[in-house]
């Protein structure tokens, strides 16, 4: 308890230091983040849930400090979920924010977004956050041994910020927000306004360059996944090699 409160005072020190001291980055994109997640009508109740809850307090904690969010869900149906697309985003955004369930390891779109996130966030020599909601960090060390991606992904989150997000009443939701406004960047100018692009269509098929077929559904405004895994440029292996060589430059 008594470390615990300790772990409190120090963030609130670092978050109170910044906002009167902190150095001011450029406000020269048009996104605060872009919140990647993964959501789909295979999965269970419980599961379903978790993500509505946890989206929705990251994206409220960060759209109360002012920052203007892309949320790649619930506004990626408008650009028609194409690679280039995606990608052309995350260069928009500040930081890249990723919600890590169960399911989102084993989407392989998600993947596919999270290796495209390695490769903007190592260009622009920023690091990316990780929400880690309850089962995920189980189910990475479960599967790590036999599984590449979730070997990679463990890496990868130990060369990011990673924050634990809990559903749990006893949760501590203040510090997991000023925990998310420290590893925010500090902008010379906060007023962004999250503007939905979101609107009523009808559930239509959208093919891309990639190889992958998603179709939008009308009830939960997510895509289905229904085809092969798509290429990437660079394997994770080479991605998290390369995260490694950055940040040793930068110690």
């Amino acid at each position: 308890m008594f470390t615990a409160v300790l772990w409190w005072k120090r963030v609130y020190l670092f978050v109170y230091y910044k906002r009167k001291f902190g150095t001011n980055e450029p406000d020269n994109k048009c996104y605060g983040a872009f919140l990647s997640y993964h959501f789909s009508t295979d999965m269970d109740k419980f599961a379903k849930q978790l993500t509505r809850d946890a989206v929705s307090v990251v994206r409220d904690g960060l759209e109360g400090l002012g920052y203007r969010v892309y949320d790649e869900v619930k506004d990626g149906h408008s650009s028609g979920y194409q690679a280039p697309n995606i990608i052309n985003t995350m260069r928009k955004c500040h930081k890249v924010i990723i919600i890590i369930t169960p399911d989102y390891l084993k989407d392989h779109w998600c993947m596919f977004t999270l290796q495209k996130s390695f490769l903007e966030m190592i260009e622009a020599r920023s690091k990316m956050i990780f929400i880690l909601t309850p089962g995920s960090s189980a189910f990475i060390k479960q599967h790590r041994q036999d599984n590449e991606s979730c070997r990679l992904v463990h890496r990868a989150i130990a060369l990011n910020h990673a924050l634990q997000w809990s559903d749990e009443r006893r949760f501590d939701l203040k510090y997991f927000l000023l925990r998310l406004e420290n590893v925010m960047p500090k902008l010379v100018s906060q007023r962004f306004r999250h503007v939905s692009h979101t609107s009523s269509v009808s559930s239509q098929p959208c093919r891309y360059n990639s190889g992958y077929l998603r179709s939008v559904s009308n009830d939960t405004q997510t895509t289905e996944l229904g085809s092969p895994r798509p290429e990437s440029e660079k394997t994770f292996t080479e991605l998290t090699v390369t995260m490694e060589k950055e940040n040793e430059l930068r110690v």
